[in-house]
């Protein structure tokens, strides 16, 4: 059959058509489909996502990196203390939502579907790879660390030394102990980072200041002094009373004992009662008279176990219960009684009050059986006044060493 002239050019012309619907609608249909894929030469931790879709390339990211970590825990230990914890309750995690939607927009600049599929061919050969990060929950950090911390962590804990009838007891002092909480944060974070699994927890001894290997030392008595009581009952109280606070004092090496701060306040509701004080010169009545005495004899121990004397007054008037020169006054925020332990062992003071008496014991250890001290007085006339000098003499194997002026004193009633 033969076509018509006309019937030719209508068949070219759909032939022409289709072959322009091939050339452009095809491609371009092919294109629009390319660019909801991620473009190719694209990876993500060194995993090829090029040409997949974001919902495909999410969850075969999540398969490979977060699901994983779910099964995972951390554990830390320090010695028979061992703590665990879940990766995911740290919400330990990979960015992939985050690097998925950055592969997805790589090379896709353009503003229509031809300028980005040009990019897409440009950038096709040029490969670009997205490190994934992982991220935590520092505040479960925090509240982990916490928890291990109040596990661990333990105050050093002093010998202590008792005197117990006659002779003393020691008891061991414990050993404190600290986490490292700034090197362990950084540890926990390490190991999350690294997928790590095991963690040696850091911790830090903290040693007592008294050790039972040294408090085992003070088992000799080094200085004694024993002052008689007035037949005053307001006064003996008060004595005892202050006596107490004093009594179990320990002394260490290099530290100044202050009769003020160890006594304390001297309240009624603490037991005290009105006696006689010395007040500008005169006798008169307050509270807590009478414990003077307890600084003196305490003075006075310290005089022959060779302390040194950091303070120290005399009354205004002179007392009965040690020579003159020899007396110690303490005044609330005032005048106190201070010496320092100037030995390389603790001292440990001791009082022992009755009806009649007031004792002071210092023990400690003696580093120098050979030598002994005396304390002497005398009297000299200054400008019409009786002065009253005091002096410590220091002996070794009976030969003197050292002479000591300690006070010059005065009392308005000599």
């Amino acid at each position: 059959m033969k076509l018509r002239k006309g019937e030719k050019v209508s068949i070219y012309l759909s032939i022409a058509a289709l072959c322009l619907f091939i050339i452009i609608y095809i491609p371009l249909e092919i294109a629009t489909f390319l660019d909801k894929l991620i473009p190719e030469g694209v990876s993500i931790n060194k995993e090829g996502v090029g040409l997949l879709s974001k919902a495909y390339a999410k969850e075969m990211l999540e398969k490979k990196y977060n699901e994983p970590l779910k099964d995972k825990k951390i554990v830390l230990k320090y010695e028979n203390n061992v703590f665990s914890k879940s990766y995911k309750d740290f919400s330990l995690n990979y960015n992939i939502e985050e690097a998925v939607e950055q592969a997805f927009s790589h090379g896709k600049d353009g503003e229509n579907i031809i300028e980005r599929t040009l990019d897409r061919i440009i950038s096709k050969n040029n490969d670009y790879n997205i490190e994934l990060s992982l991220s935590y929950d520092s505040r479960t950090i925090d509240e982990f660390l916490s928890s291990i911390s109040k596990k661990i962590n333990r105050e050093p804990v002093n010998a202590k030394l008792l005197f117990k009838g006659d002779r003393f007891e020691v008891t061991k002092e414990v050993v404190g102990r600290r986490v490292e909480d700034d090197k362990l944060k950084k540890l926990i974070k390490d190991a999350l980072m690294s997928r790590e699994e095991s963690i040696d927890i850091p911790v830090t001894t903290i040693e007592p200041k008294l050790k039972s290997e040294v408090l085992s030392k003070v088992n000799q008595k080094i200085a004694s002094f024993t002052t008689y009581l007035s037949n005053n009952p307001n006064r003996t109280t008060n004595i005892k009373i202050a006596a107490s606070h004093v009594n179990g004092t320990l002394l260490l090496p290099g530290e100044v004992f202050s009769a003020d701060k160890a006594i304390g306040p001297r309240t009624a509701a603490r037991g005290y009662k009105e006696a006689p004080v010395f007040n500008n010169g005169k006798v008169d009545t307050d509270l807590a008279g009478g414990i003077c005495q307890v600084s003196t004899t305490i003075y006075n121990v310290a005089l022959l176990a060779n302390l040194k004397i950091v303070e120290r007054h005399p009354h205004s008037l002179s007392v009965s219960y040690v020579p003159l020169g020899r007396d110690a006054a303490i005044s609330g925020g005032g005048p106190d009684l201070k010496f320092k332990n100037t030995t390389n062992y603790p001292i440990y003071i001791q009082t022992i009050v009755n009806d009649r008496q007031i004792t002071v014991n210092f023990y400690g250890f003696n580093e120098h059986p050979e030598r002994r001290v005396e304390i002497e007085s005398e009297t000299v006339q200054s400008n019409g006044k009786t002065i009253y000098k005091t002096y410590r003499k220091v002996y070794e194997n009976n030969k003197l060493m050292n002479t000591e002026l300690l006070s010059s004193d005065s009392y308005k009633n000599h």
